[in-house]
Order: C-alpha cells, then sequence, then structure tokens
C-alpha cells in the first residue's frame, strides 16, 4: 500500500510565520525597498504645500494643490495595477519612477515661475497619477512567491499593513522634521530620491522580475472590474477604509473641544500603534473560519468602537477606545488583501489590488467630506457615529461575500 504524504503547512506557534518570511533569500531587500518606494505616498502632500506656499501662494491653494495630488493617484491606480498585470513589474515600476521625478521637477518649475493656478494643480495631479504602484506590486509579489505558503503569506499580508502605518508616520514626520532646516524645494527633492531609489531598488530584484504578463487572450476593458467575486469586495474597501476618515475628523473635533487641536495627533498615534499590532499579531496567529467571517466581525466590533466613541465625553476613554479599534484596524486590512488575492485571477491581481486602493481613498474622500458637515455643528458625536454606520454596512456586505477562489477573467 502506497502511503500518501501531506504537504500541508502544519500549524505554526506565534512568530514563526514571520521567521519563515524573513528566511526566505531577498525578502528582506524587498521590504526594504519596497518601503522606501512608498514614503512618499505618506510625503508628497506635506512636500507639496510647503512648496506651494513657499512660493507666495495661499493655503487655500497649496491644499487644493494636495488634494490634486491626492485625486490623480487614486484615479490612476487602477489603470497603473493595469499596467503591471499587462507589461511586467519591472518595466513599470522603472518608467513610473522617471516620469514622477519628471513630474516633481515640473511642479518645482511651476511654483518657482509663479505659474497660474490651473497649471500648478495639472502639475500636482500628475505628480499623484505618476505614483509607482509598489503597494499592488508588493501584494502580488508576496501572493506569488508565498503560494506554496499560506501562513507565511498570511505574514506578509500582515506586514503589508504595518508598512502602511510606517509610511504615513515615518514619511510626514520625516518631512516635518527636515522643513526646519532644508528649503521646501529639498523636501520634495526627498521624496523624489525616495522613489527613484526604492523603486529601481524594487526593479533589480529577481522575485520583481519575474512578475511578467501572465498568458491569456484579449481582455476586456474593464478588465478587473469584470470580475464578480473582484467586484463584491470593493464597496467594503469603500466603507471600511472610508470610516477611518470619518473617525480622523472626528477625532480632531473632539480634541479642539475638550483640550486642543494639537491632542488629535496623540489620538492617531494611538489608532496607528494598534493597528500595527493588530496586524502583527494577526499575521502570526491562525484563527477559525473563513476570512470573510473573521472580516465581517472585524467590523462588527469596529461598529462597537466608534459607537462607544460616538457616546463618550472622557478624553482618557477615548484613548482606550481608539487602541482598542487600532487593533483591529490591521487585522480588517490584512483581511481585505487576503480576499482579494483569493478573488483575483493572475491576469489581473496587480490591477485588483489597485482597485481595492482606489475605493479605499474614494471612501476616505467622502467620508471625510460627511464627517466634516455633520462636526460643524460644534461636537465629534455625528463624526463618529458616521464611521459606525459605514463599518456596520461593511460588516453586512462582508458576510455576504462567501469565500471563492478567483475565476476565469471575462474576454468580451
Amino acid at each position: 500500500m502506497t502511503t500518501v504524504t501531506s504537504t500541508r503547512t502544519p500549524p505554526d506557534s506565534p512568530g514563526s510565520r514571520y521567521r519563515r518570511l524573513f528566511a526566505r533569500p531577498g525578502v528582506t531587500a524587498l521590504v526594504l525597498y519596497g518601503l522606501v518606494a512608498r514614503l512618499p505616498s505618506g510625503m508628497n502632500v506635506l512636500a507639496v504645500m510647503l512648496v506651494v506656499t513657499a512660493s507666495g501662494r495661499s493655503y487655500a491653494l497649496a491644499g487644493a494643490a494636495s488634494a490634486a495630488c491626492a485625486v490623480g493617484a487614486g484615479v490612476s491606480g487602477p489603470l497603473r495595477g493595469r499596467l503591471v498585470d499587462r507589461r511586467g513589474a519591472t518595466r513599470v515600476l522603472v518608467t513610473a519612477a522617471v516620469a514622477q521625478g519628471a513630474a516633481m521637477a515640473a511642479l518645482l518649475v511651476t511654483a518657482v515661475a509663479g505659474l497660474p493656478a490651473p497649471v500648478l494643480l495639472g502639475a500636482t495631479f500628475a505628480v499623484g497619477a505618476l505614483l509607482p504602484p509598489v503597494a499592488p506590486i508588493m501584494r502580488t509579489l508576496w501572493d506569488r512567491l508565498l503560494e506554496d505558503d499560506e501562513e507565511a503569506k498570511s505574514a506578509a499580508f500582515a506586514w503589508e499593513t504595518v508598512i502602511l502605518d510606517l509610511v504615513y508616520i515615518l514619511g510626514p514626520g520625516l518631512l516635518a522634521a527636515l522643513a526646519g532646516t532644508l528649503p521646501p524645494e529639498a523636501c520634495l527633492g526627498l521624496s523624489a530620491l525616495c522613489t527613484v531609489t526604492g523603486c529601481l531598488g524594487l526593479a533589480t530584484r529577481p522575485a520583481v522580475r519575474s512578475l511578467t504578463p501572465s498568458p491569456s487572450g484579449p481582455l476586456h476593458w474593464a478588465g478587473a472590474l469584470r470580475v464578480p467575486a473582484v467586484r463584491r469586495r470593493l464597496p467594503v474597501a469603500f466603507l471600511a477604509t472610508g470610516s477611518l476618515a470619518a473617525v480622523e475628523v472626528a477625532a480632531l473635533r473632539f480634541a479642539d473641544g475638550h483640550g486642543t487641536a494639537a491632542d488629535t495627533g496623540w489620538l492617531l498615534a494611538v489608532l496607528s500603534v494598534g493597528s500595527a499590532t493588530g496586524g502583527l499579531l494577526y499575521g502570526a496567529v491562525r484563527l477559525p473560519g473563513a476570512v470573510s467571517v473573521q472580516l465581517a466581525a472585524a467590523l462588527v466590533l469596529l461598529t462597537a468602537s466608534w459607537t462607544a466613541a460616538a457616546l463618550l465625553t472622557g478624553q482618557l476613554a477615548l484613548y482606550a477606545v481608539f487602541a482598542a479599534g487600532g487593533v483591529l484596524l490591521g487585522p480588517t486590512m490584512t483581511m481585505q488583501f487576503t480576499e482579494v488575492a483569493r478573488a483575483a485571477p493572475r491576469s489581473v491581481t496587480t490591477e485588483s489590488f489597485a482597485w481595492l486602493n482606489s475605493l479605499g481613498q474614494a471612501g476616505s474622500s467622502a467620508a471625510a467630506a460627511g464627517a466634516g458637515v455633520l462636526v460643524a455643528g460644534g461636537t465629534a458625536a455625528p463624526g463618529f457615529a458616521l464611521a459606525a454606520a459605514m463599518t456596520a454596512l461593511a460588516a453586512v456586505l462582508a458576510f455576504g461575500v462567501r469565500p471563492r477562489q478567483g475565476a476565469a477573467v471575462p474576454t468580451s
């Protein structure tokens, strides 16, 4: 009788997933280059504002320029992801890094020369639109590189959540520290240097060069949106990620009413630390049940957190709620990455991750605008209530999405 030996990975002890992940050749370099390449995502908004205001323009125009940069990144994201799927990661990384560096140089010339506001806004839109699609590439990379080890892949997706927190803490923090000693032009130059260094470093990695287009027939113009399993997950990203912007606006209003607006930074720091901690813990352990059910449960708990925040009046209690909510944010993001990786066919994987990013950015913009109107009445409670409503609806939608592997992409 022939004995069949299972190749299934045995259950892990806490931390062993990360050890297996980083023990793989080249992973440490991928993580470091990926971090450097993504720092501009957290730096560009502040860098653009510094350059515009230093040229003698108003803060209103600086804010509009920063918004144009963010809009450019959001609307072009799926297209950049599709280019990776069609042309390969290396070519897109190198081209986008050079193109965005040129766009930043054009922005500097536009600001210094005092060209009209529409030209300035066009230049900042280009800076965002040409942002290299590093985050979608990294998630596709982990999906392919670790397809033989689901536990290590879970750890890699969790690490991606930690990287997000680091990018939006280290990036602005680094610029803020240098802004007092360096001219604004040098701050924007630093962002460009990070883009070029990180992207070119990634482009030289064998694992990234292996991300070549998947052989397939002609694809429909809608790309990843033609895949029902991908489409069903995008509203969850809009609501779940967007709710965080409502929380941030409400936190600002709460801090302004109970202390000073500067306290907002501490509240958001607690949220970020909690998110990184929760992401690391989620990646280290195996939870029972389907990921879609885990995601729905995490969103229900987030709803409870933001509902509690809407009812609280004390500052210390809000810190505790933010710490608890933060611990849930990291796993929530990681679960969404996992769900999309399982739903998307190989031929549109990067584009699917890019759509996840873009829908999250769209949700953030909508939630920030809505919360701003709601808290104008003088209290933070309506802003937190909006966040709770968004996560509650996201939980319902997440629970309704049954686990499915990626299906074929319709070609017509």
